[in-house]
């Protein structure tokens, strides 16, 4: 049983989940100094807004899915090592989540 002094636990749900949009790019380490990508929302994603019983967020998540061996020991022309051939434990991921604050400016 709570007693009165004892503040009320917040149960915070995720209920729903939608992906705006997503951009992919292969890059080759020791070559790609950086890379540009643009991204859109559409005009009817949701504002940014929180209440006491309701939040709506949009997070950026970016992932990067990384080589855990090295193939510098390779040779030119020996270089085997392609996404779809890997063994998925020589590959790791590294996750990224920034929130956004989206706003709608005015129509006019």
């Amino acid at each position: 049983s709570r007693t009165d002094n004892q503040p009320a636990t917040t149960v915070k749900r995720k209920t729903r989940s939608y992906v705006f949009d997503s951009a992919y790019e292969m890059v080759e380490f020791g070559h790609t100094g950086r890379i540009s990508m643009g991204l859109l929302l559409p005009s009817h994603c949701p504002v940014t807004f929180k209440t006491d019983l309701v939040e709506v967020t949009v997070t950026l998540k970016v992932e990067f899915i990384v080589d855990r061996v090295s193939d510098t020991t390779n040779t030119i022309g020996e270089n085997t090592s392609s996404s779809s051939g890997k063994d998925p434990s020589e590959l790791g991921v590294i996750s990224l989540n920034l929130p956004c604050q989206v706003v709608h400016s005015g129509i006019g």
